[in-house]
């Protein structure tokens, strides 16, 4: 047999192994597939057409078609969870300090005085009282661990990723220690501290005034349902309510959302610009899940 017979015959059984019935039903793409496959091998044309079926069919993204040869694409961006972070240092007095051994001195009581006439004697005023109060410290940290690949892939910047995220996170950290930190290795958070409803001058010190809120978890409803909500304003003294604000998280800024004076009007003015907070009475609000849900009081805080 010459060396072309044997080529005829390896050809037609070629042919007619494609042609024999197959159990397996195909894809529309795989009879496209197999029927130019067959031109191709009768006739040798539409070469052309056959590439271009069996690039089609590779771009199906499944295995028997090739599809494991496709890479995934990745973007090169790493989206973040959005945390709640904490007003609270907005609002408060930062220092800077040197050392983590450092008081503030407070009086508790005004220095007396008296008036007397010109040439009369001066006798010894009370001197007042004075307190010390120490900020508890602790150092807050991450350690992110990150495999060497990780690192030295080009394609994601992952210390600008860690960066950001990780500063994010020391924000969220921080305002929650600064509402209930334990003081321990920490910041000893406001609401930590011993509460009662008593005025300035018979309070201990030390201690936050709360003012009750008219209803167990909730506020009262109907006329004079913002009364609670006054008369914590006013338990601040003069000078404390020009920069006094309201801080509270969103079920209760919810409910007092719904609460209207004497007149109708609702008590919470939303605000038409932006970064100007909302306000309540006409004090600012702030939202912060830091605070806790309702409870049957208000506290005031009064700043040193």
């Amino acid at each position: 047999m010459t060396r072309m017979n044997k080529n005829d015959k390896a050809l037609n059984e070629l042919v007619i192994k494609s042609n024999r019935p197959d159990a397996v039903d195909h894809t529309p793409e795989q009879s496209e597939h197999k029927s130019l496959f067959d031109a191709y091998l009768r006739h040798g044309d539409d070469e052309q057409g056959l590439r271009k079926i069996q690039t089609k069919a590779m771009s199906m993204g499944s295995d028997p078609d090739g599809g494991y040869f496709i890479p995934s694409e990745l973007d090169a961006s790493i989206q973040s969870l959005v945390r709640n972070l904490s007003p609270l240092r907005q609002l408060a007095r930062v220092v800077s300090v040197q050392t983590t051994n450092i008081k503030f001195l407070v009086s508790q009581s005004d220095i007396s005085s008296g008036w007397v006439h010109e040439t009369e004697s001066r006798p010894v005023t009370d001197s007042g009282t004075i307190a010390q109060i120490q900020p508890a410290f602790g150092e807050l940290y991450a350690a992110p661990s990150v495999t060497q690949q990780l690192a030295d892939d080009s394609f994601i910047d992952l210390d600008a990723f860690l960066a950001n995220d990780i500063a994010s996170m020391f924000a969220a950290t921080e305002g929650t220690a600064f509402f209930t930190g334990t003081g321990v290795n920490q910041p000893r958070g406001f609401l930590d501290y011993d509460t009662a409803s008593t005025a300035d001058a018979s309070r201990d010190f030390g201690t936050i005034q709360y003012i009750p809120s008219g209803a167990s978890g909730a506020f009262t409803t109907g006329a004079g349902s913002s009364d609670s909500l006054v008369d914590l304003v006013h338990a601040l003294k003069p000078a404390h309510r020009q920069n006094a604000a309201f801080v509270m998280n969103s079920a209760t800024l919810g409910a007092v959302r719904k609460i209207r004076d004497a007149a109708g009007a609702p008590i919470f003015v939303q605000t038409i610009s932006a970064g100007t907070p909302s306000t309540l009475l006409g004090y600012p609000i702030f939202e912060t899940e830091s605070m806790p849900l309702m409870k049957p009081r208000l506290r005031s805080l009064k700043p040193i």
